[in-house]
């Protein structure tokens, strides 16, 4: 549980450095930063995407996951916990909801947001991690430079996340098979390109409405054992 301690806490300070950083850093290339990192995400969302299996699943996956996350307002969810903390902060900064969402949704929808976790609790392994903790400390930096200290309360959300994923591990690790945490992976990383989208301001995209999506290949699977078809 400490490498997940570790991983949220190293986002937090990669947060908060970035604003020393910004200090230091003209608006120019701060917004040369934000559209190859945007890019980035883009590019990273198409190549996890591409690596399904099952098309068919991706798609279905994505029209029940949106229709369960609207049903549920999600991202009006995240949106009214942020303008709880933006009230208690006492900042009226107009990023702050931008920099929270975007960061949790790119650091905790990966394959490597659910083995990380598994591998600690079921291999005593923290490599995966461990490596993951590097990269998200630097997305924190960057992207905390363009949305400010809000990237911080994304350390939260991968605590909450992968804390669960470990203490569940006993019972997800028969149905976390690699097969299904591939087709987790490439949801998330659908997810991701739509967010890269929407941050390029190419379409205007609720995202966090469609997080649900995710366990649509997990519940197919179950079903699929329960069948016994193949998956």
């Amino acid at each position: 549980m400490k490498y997940i301690l570790l991983n949220g806490a190293l986002v937090i300070v990669g947060a908060l450095l970035s604003t020393a950083v910004k200090k230091r850093v003209s608006e120019t290339i701060i917004h040369s930063i934000l559209l190859i990192a945007n890019l980035s995400v883009i590019v990273i969302g198409i190549q996890g995407a591409i690596q399904t299996n099952n098309p068919i699943l991706l798609l279905i996956s994505g029209v029940l996951g949106g229709i369960v996350g609207t049903a549920l307002n999600i991202e009006k969810g995240f949106n009214t916990i942020g303008k709880h903390i933006q009230n208690k902060a006492k900042t009226q900064d107009s990023d702050f909801m931008n920099g929270f969402i975007t960061l949790s949704i790119i650091t905790c929808v990966g394959s490597l947001a659910i083995i990380g976790p598994l591998n600690i609790r079921l291999l005593h392994d923290p490599t995966i991690l461990v490596t993951k903790s590097v990269l998200d400390f630097l997305s924190a930096i960057i992207y905390g430079t363009i949305y400010g200290k809000s990237t911080a309360l994304a350390g939260f959300s991968i605590i909450l996340y992968q804390g669960l994923i470990y203490v569940f591990a006993l019972v997800l690790e028969p149905i976390l098979v690699p097969a299904v945490i591939l087709e987790m992976s490439a949801i998330g990383s659908l997810l991701v390109f739509a967010l890269g989208l929407k941050l390029l301001k190419i379409i205007d995209i609720d995202v966090a409405n469609y997080l649900p999506a995710i366990i649509i290949p997990l519940v197919y699977y179950l079903l699929t054992v329960l069948l016994k078809i193949p998956f």
